[in-house]
């Protein structure tokens, strides 16, 4: 009787350590566990990225989810955006030394999807237009001092003019 019980309590903790959290935590209703990342920049005084991950049974064992935040040498924000399930899911926000936008594109599920725009340095727009499964579509706009200099069509990633 006595093997028995050490045989059941051996079979028992094989099966806890292999069975995916995962189902484990779908049957419990639990949430998966997450943590913070951060790393800083060699002076670690200022953070140069800062993100959480879920944590998985299998590699890569983390994926980003949640926001991501990026920052020059000094602290100021250089960029932002958002993950889900390792894939970038959101507005992407880049920024100048200076605070001001430097660009601003949208993914939808890992992919550029929707409208990006970029800025001159001064803050007006560079260019603007339309992304679909990670390619230029449709009419992108050039400025220069306020004014539209050029447009250019763009069909699945191929200029057509």
């Amino acid at each position: 009787m006595k093997q028995f019980k050490i045989l059941q309590s051996t079979f028992l903790a094989f099966f806890l350590f292999f069975v995916p959290t995962s189902a484990i935590m779908a049957q419990s209703g639990t949430k998966p566990k997450t943590k913070k990342v951060i790393e800083y920049y060699p002076d670690s005084v200022h953070v140069k990225y800062e993100y959480t991950v879920v944590l998985i049974d299998s590699p890569p064992y983390e994926v980003k989810n949640g926001t991501y935040k990026w920052y020059y040498e000094d602290g100021k924000l250089k960029a932002r955006s958002s993950f889900v399930m390792g894939e970038r899911d959101s507005e992407y926000v880049s920024y100048y030394r200076t605070g001001g936008l430097k660009e601003e594109v949208t993914y939808k599920n890992g992919k550029l999807n929707g409208m990006g725009k970029t800025y001159y340095p001064g803050g007006g727009v560079e260019n603007m237009g339309e992304y679909v499964d990670d390619q230029k579509n449709g009419t992108w706009k050039f400025y220069e001092n306020g004014s539209l200099i050029r447009t250019e069509k763009w069909e699945k990633g191929k200029k057509l003019e």
